[in-house]
């Protein structure tokens, strides 16, 4: 990214490199959200509307759970 970014000004070349990278995590977002959509169907997604619709301090240790699972 540096070299391709090289031959714009010492000001514009940063600048440039955080607006593609932020364009990258955006789109990798959105085509994660498409992928859990997808994934989430059956008993996986009743499970998790059981465990996030009773209330927020469940919902909460729900979403830490699924994080250090998907992070390990």
């Amino acid at each position: 990214m540096i070299h391709a970014t090289s031959h714009v000004s010492s000001t514009l070349g940063p600048l440039f490199t955080i607006v593609i990278g932020a364009a990258l995590i955006l789109v990798a977002v959105r085509y994660l959200g498409k992928l859990l959509k997808l994934l989430m169907v059956g008993r996986a997604r009743d499970i998790l509307i059981k465990a996030v619709g009773r209330n927020a301090y469940l919902a909460m240790a729900s979403g830490m759970g699924v994080t250090v699972v998907t992070q390990s």
